[in-house]
């Protein structure tokens, strides 16, 4: 039997992580260590440690609360009692660690308000002289260019190749919910060559679509990245396994970075260019934002002839203020989009003065009907063509 320890008075937080209102779902993650580990000792979990899988996916439960992205909810220890029979280990997944069907349930009774951990805050994050002269992303590479947009169902992982190797790598992920194995298997792709071209790893955001293969790559591929550039505050459990992973690993290739100052404003939806270009390549970096897909860390390739993209999950709104008006208009224009296709901001994006060619759209089999019918209207009305990953392998595109 589960027992609560009743002298035990250390709050538990979990963040949301992942929302599916239509089939009642959804995911939680422990916001780090101590509250995972405190989650342990409330039920007396004595198998828990700090590389095990942490999230929790509720399902059926009764929809009569708002949920926020970047909110770190408390949970209500008298909810966890009544509910504490109903926490069943996950198979078969490197980050949902337990399944809980409320049977029509409200969660209500299980979080109690919101509220800040500590720890939170951004940590080890890099100047930006002291990021441009450590790392300059370490790119010297010469020409026969390549960008690969990999097929990994709903999920985003994009390569820069260079002399037919991997030199840049933006985001490894896939959806939280595909089985450890597939993960597994996706990775494999690349574990060896990955080894042998040392390739510079940046994360656009801490969320898992974009970072899951990091937790099942082979440790010999962590340690080969010449540099691991991303969002320096660690939102939840499951991102703190990764960056434990490199700090273990590869601890001199970790390079945080933190959002620039909204200041005088409390949150910003400015992107402004970060890091010295190299190869054609530039980083830009969000600005303080409560949601994490709006303050992320973008990618962008330009040469005289054409310009790339990588939208991550930023809205389009910023790509439009913030990246178009830096590139040449008369450039052959692609976009990696936002979002896997799906719901980023308001849909504006100013191509009146570029030649659209391809929208890579990175999605595969979901529950949220990505790509969206208006989102794939408004690029046709753009004038780009749709190159959706979920009817062929990975999409390939000459840069020079």
């Amino acid at each position: 039997m589960l027992l609560i320890d009743p002298d035990f008075d250390d709050e538990v937080y979990l963040t949301l992580e992942a929302y599916d209102q239509k089939l009642s779902r959804i995911l939680f993650d422990f916001a780090d260590f101590k509250s995972f580990s405190t989650f342990g000792k409330l039920l007396n979990l004595l198998d828990l440690n700090e590389k095990a899988p942490s999230m929790v996916l509720f399902s059926n439960f009764k929809v009569d609360k708002k949920f926020k992205d970047g909110v770190y909810y408390k949970i209500n220890r008298e909810g966890l009692i009544k509910f504490r029979d109903r926490f069943i280990p996950h198979e078969d997944s490197s980050v949902i660690g337990y399944d809980v069907d409320m049977r029509k349930g409200s969660l209500n009774e299980l979080l109690n308000g919101s509220g800040k951990p500590s720890g939170t805050e951004y940590t080890d994050s890099l100047s930006i002289e002291r990021f441009d002269g450590a790392t300059n992303l370490k790119i010297d590479y010469g020409e026969h260019t390549q960008l690969i947009v990999r097929h990994v169902r709903q999920g985003s992982w994009n390569e820069f190749l260079f002399n037919d190797e991997p030199k840049v790598v933006f985001d490894m992920g896939t959806a939280y919910f595909e089985k450890k194995i597939f993960v597994k298997n996706l990775v494999a792709q690349r574990d060896s060559d990955y080894q042998k071209s040392r390739p510079n790893l940046i994360l656009s955001h801490w969320d898992i679509d974009h970072y899951h293969m990091l937790l099942e790559a082979e440790d010999e591929t962590i340690k080969s990245f010449s540099s691991f550039i991303y969002r320096a505050r660690i939102p939840n459990q499951t991102s703190d396994r990764v960056l434990s992973r490199f700090k273990s690993l590869n601890p001199t290739a970790i390079f945080g970075v933190s959002p620039f100052s909204a200041s005088p404003k409390k949150s910003s939806e400015r992107l402004i260019p970060f890091g010295k270009v190299r190869n054609g390549l530039q980083l830009y970096n969000g600005s303080e934002n409560k949601s994490r897909n709006k303050s992320g860390l973008t990618l962008c390739f330009h040469n005289q002839n054409l310009t790339v993209v990588c939208g991550a999950d930023l809205d389009y709104s910023q790509l439009d203020n913030f990246i178009l008006p830096n590139y040449d208009p008369k450039h052959d224009h692609y976009l990696v989009v936002p979002h896997h296709g799906g719901l980023a901001g308001k849909l504006v994006y100013n191509t009146d003065n570029l030649t659209s060619k391809d929208a890579i759209i990175s999605v595969g089999p979901n529950n949220y009907g990505h790509p969206l019918f208006e989102v794939k209207e408004f690029l046709k009305g753009k004038k780009f063509q749709i190159a959706n990953l979920q009817c062929r392998s990975h999409y390939i595109l000459n840069l020079t």
